[in-house]
């Protein structure tokens, strides 16, 4: 029977290379925040624009772990193989198709209504980082093998080398050290697609080398028209990057809502959002261990188990989210002046994080209730649920709270807690009433 520990021990890596992720990110907007604003604005708006084709890539891999887990549950090395090799092509072919696409629409940045300046710098910054999107990719689709086995340290381990490599080219690039020349953010953009480079290298050289994956290396190379396996990838990976998209786009647009109000309203919201999502971090990382569980379980036939690991990860996703919720309160005066000195922007932020603490509950339980459906490869109910939830209840209730009922950025985030809530409550309600196929 799966313990606590048996999944914080699974979860552990994976959230430690979340969040070095998430410092990467962090440490990039530091290093182009000090050649200048416009620098600044136009990283923000290519990530902004490359944003949603990149979780629509992230789902396609996120299908590789869960059906590996189940296999090695099932003790189906040949399975194994097969899923690890053919996921690693399909992405490759989503990815290409991803990047091929995005490259041929970058002079979108000149047609946004941008200043002429923030525009140029944006240009050379958006094919470098989208050119990065591949090996990023293709590096989460071994990530995800490796993750679906529990060999979670090493890549873990590249996450968080990833930071000091990142950062000194950066220093290398940006402001023109050790004999070249001064790039700015085109230089960030250059080290992002270096460091993605090299940690494909090396995860490429772990799979393909390490003792560990010696059972499944026979069945790489050899599984090219496994059709049945292809589709299972699909039918878990399009979903699952429907419903990434479909949450990244909502909290987009409740950022442009925001925008329309106030560029203090919207300074603040982007703060409150930068919190929340560092502590959603963890929630993915427990989300990721729980489905790799459940497949694990339903590989082995173990209805009881996967019950008892439904209903364990369910709990400790509502610890964490009252647990942050207890810290944003207890901290919403002085957790916004770590970004901003203006002191409306302070005023609103903390404000905001009261709803952000009651939506963290929400937001938690959301995240694990979908990876357990889809480690127990259930996708129809969340991705229509997601969508309903996002879009048909919580964008319009955005608007309504915050422009016809005139409550301004309060009621955008009024509407966020309410349909983060909803949507908990829907996919846990799911979560708990599985396939009777599964049954023993």
């Amino acid at each position: 029977m799966t313990t606590n520990k048996d999944i914080f021990k699974l979860a552990g890596p994976i959230v430690l290379g979340n969040i070095s992720q998430m410092a990467l990110g962090l440490i990039d907007t530091a290093m182009v925040g000090q050649v200048g604003a416009k620098h600044l604005a136009a990283s923000s708006l290519v990530l902004a624009l490359l944003g949603i084709p990149f979780v629509l890539g992230i789902g396609i891999t996120t299908a590789i772990g869960p059906l590996v887990a189940e296999a090695n549950g099932a003790e189906d090395s040949k399975k194994v193989g097969k899923i690890a090799w053919l996921g690693f092509l399909l992405t490759l072919l989503l990815s290409t198709f991803i990047v091929t696409g995005t490259e041929f629409a970058s002079e979108i940045v000149f047609s946004m209504d941008q200043d002429q300046e923030v525009a140029q710098l944006a240009h050379p910054f958006f094919r470098l980082i989208n050119f990065s999107l591949l090996p990023m990719l293709l590096f989460l689709a071994l990530k995800q093998f490796a993750d679906g086995l529990e060999f979670t340290k090493f890549a873990m381990a590249l996450s968080i080398g990833s930071i000091p490599l990142n950062a000194g080219l950066n220093w290398i690039f940006i402001y023109g050290n050790w004999g070249v020349e001064p790039m700015g953010l085109t230089g960030a953009g250059l080290g992002t697609l270096i460091t993605r480079i090299i940690i494909l290298i090396c995860m490429m050289a772990f799979v393909l080398r390490h003792p560990k994956f010696a059972p499944y290396r026979t069945y790489f190379f050899t599984s090219l028209n496994d059709r049945k396996i292809s589709l299972s990838i699909l039918k878990i990976g399009v979903p699952a990057g429907i419903q990434y998209v479909v949450e990244v786009a909502a909290f987009s647009l409740s950022g442009i809502m925001a925008g329309w109000i106030s560029a203090e309203a919207q300074a603040a919201h982007q703060i409150a959002l930068s919190l929340a999502s560092t502590t959603y971090m963890i929630s993915i990382g427990l989300a990721v261990a729980g489905g790799i569980k459940v497949a694990e379980a339903l590989g082995r036939k173990d209805a009881t188990d996967l019950r008892n690991i439904n209903k364990k990860v369910i709990l400790m996703s509502l610890w964490w989210g009252g647990l942050c919720a207890f810290f944003f309160i207890g901290f919403q005066n002085l957790l916004p002046q770590w970004f901003t000195g203006d002191s409306q922007v302070i005023k609103t932020a903390s404000m905001l994080l009261v709803w952000a603490a009651i939506f963290q509950i929400g937001d938690s339980v959301q995240a694990n209730a979908a990876g357990l459906m889809r480690g127990r490869q259930e996708m129809k109910f969340p991705t229509y649920f997601v969508i309903f939830a996002y879009w048909v209840i919580t964008i319009p209730l955005c608007y309504y709270l915050g422009f016809s009922q005139h409550l301004g950025i309060q009621g955008i985030w009024i509407g966020l807690s309410l349909g983060l809530t909803l949507a908990a409550l829907g996919l846990t309600w799911k979560t708990f009433n599985f396939r009777k196929s599964i049954e023993p």
